[in-house]
């Protein structure tokens, strides 16, 4: 029995490197985020952590989508597994994993995009602190996007 060209018990090679490359691009782009890293920023002091986020926004909102890309291939992985698994009880213990996975995909979608989100505001933020700082007219409602 074949499916989609691959016999039963046999991964192709995307599938196999997914679930090596998948957890590893989680792990270090997750540790690499500015509110993350070797030295944590307390959430509970918002200006420090805005401050932070704000200064490295775009280089977050990218890791973000990395870690995306990450989970994206872990599931690929995991439904991988569920296609060449042999029927029984094998296929129906992937068949909850791959629920559980593609669950897991949805729900951490959602939390990376606020994390995308947050990012941007804090970037507003901390350019219309710095514009109303430097007492620059207008400069704190462009950067809060009013005219």
């Amino acid at each position: 029995m074949t499916t989609a060209g691959i016999p039963t018990g046999k991964l192709d090679t995307v599938a196999k490197l997914a679930l090596i490359i998948g957890p590893i691009l989680v792990v270090v782009f997750n540790f690499l985020l500015p509110q993350n890293g070797i030295e944590p920023i307390d959430p509970e002091n918002s200006d420090k952590f805005i401050a932070a986020l704000g200064k490295d926004a775009g280089i977050a909102q990218v890791y973000d989508i990395i870690i995306l890309v990450g989970l994206i291939l872990y599931t690929r992985r995991i439904i991988s597994l569920w296609q060449t698994a042999p029927q029984g009880v094998a296929k129906y213990r992937l068949t909850i994993g791959v629920l559980g996975s593609v669950a897991a995909l949805g729900i951490w979608s959602i939390v990376l995009g606020l994390g995308l989100t947050e990012a941007s505001v804090a970037d507003n933020v901390v350019t219309a602190t710095a514009g109303a700082q430097a007492s620059v007219p207008g400069a704190a409602e462009a950067a809060a996007g009013r005219p």
